[in-house]
């Protein structure tokens, strides 16, 4: 990881377990770039020690994230997958990388996140309809 900061300027679908999951930017030509700093540099890096970890662990059996890009009449998107070392891969299909994974390298799914958040919010007092994407703004604010 060469640089603290990420550059998002790509329009995007991608289709999850047979979900489309938009990542459409508000502004498709805006370009933005958020310096992480050192902190989140860090915990990317130990993520992905742990990566590299459980897939000595799992050996062939942990799963390898795959893409495939599916033109629908003018729209563009992409369907996800995983699989295992065990499975073969099609020809039209992508590795692609992630930073939430489950120990055995299975995507951690956006859904799993949603619940966790309003799990919280109904324990604690002062989180009530809190979710995950209010700590964007929270971020982006304080910068």
């Amino acid at each position: 990881m060469k640089n603290s900061a990420l550059r998002s300027d790509e329009v995007s679908d991608m289709m999850v377990q047979g979900t489309r999951i938009s990542s459409d930017q508000p502004n498709e030509k805006k370009v933005r770039i958020v310096d992480f700093r050192d902190t989140l540099a860090e915990i990317l890096r130990n993520a992905r020690k742990e990566q590299l970890k459980n897939r000595m662990q799992y050996g062939e059996l942990y799963h390898k994230n795959y893409y495939r890009e599916v033109k629908d009449k003018n729209r563009v998107y992409y369907e996800f997958y995983h699989l295992d070392g065990t499975e073969n891969v099609p020809e039209d299909y992508k590795e692609i990388s992630f930073v939430c994974l489950r120990p055995d390298g299975s995507l951690e799914l956006p859904s799993t996140l949603g619940i966790v958040c309003r799990k919280i919010a109904q324990k604690l007092d002062g989180f009530e309809g809190f979710h995950f994407h209010q700590l964007r703004h929270t971020y982006t604010s304080n910068i």
